[in-house]
């Protein structure tokens, strides 16, 4: 088993008692610093790539006491900057809307123009939905926290 002939195929095996030379490889052998340098170059520009937010979103908020009322979202994305508004529907809308977009984490901070409650937010994008923590807090003082669960609108 220890000896070279003890790993060559049967064929190279047939060809060597013929006294026949075995042909050499043709295959390229590349390092692994190549092989990794390869797909770094390949699959960067994928990573790098933050997913665009722009659009129309549609869902719900929901506070820790659960009396909840619909959301709706008009997100305009620039690079890592949002801006664009928010409200409980598409007729209702707080302009005002900005925040950032770090990877599938977005951030976000609006001013509803009702009643001055601030809203501050952090979302996690997953496909065409976007779902994480709002804090709220109200002209008073009086603050909260919520989910924001919103899917984008297609149409």
């Amino acid at each position: 088993m220890g000896s070279p002939a003890g790993r060559l195929s049967f064929r190279s095996l047939v060809l060597l008692q013929h006294g026949t030379e075995l042909p050499t490889p043709s295959c390229v052998c590349y390092s692994m610093k190549t092989i990794l340098l390869c797909l770094l170059l390949f699959t960067v520009p994928f990573i790098a790539a933050a997913a665009d937010v722009s659009g129309k979103w549609s869902g719900f908020i929901t506070p820790e006491n659960g009396d909840g009322g619909s959301a709706y979202v008009i997100l305009k994305q620039s690079d890592a900057t949002i801006t664009g508004s928010g409200g409980p529907d598409a007729n209702d809308q707080w302009p005002g809307l900005h925040g950032t977009i770090d990877g599938n984490k977005v951030s976000f901070e609006v001013k509803s123009t009702d009643d001055g409650t601030v809203y501050k937010g952090t979302l996690v994008l997953s496909g065409d939905h976007l779902k994480g923590d709002v804090v709220f807090t109200m002209a008073d003082g009086t603050s909260g926290k919520a989910t924001l669960d919103l899917t984008r609108v297609t149409q």
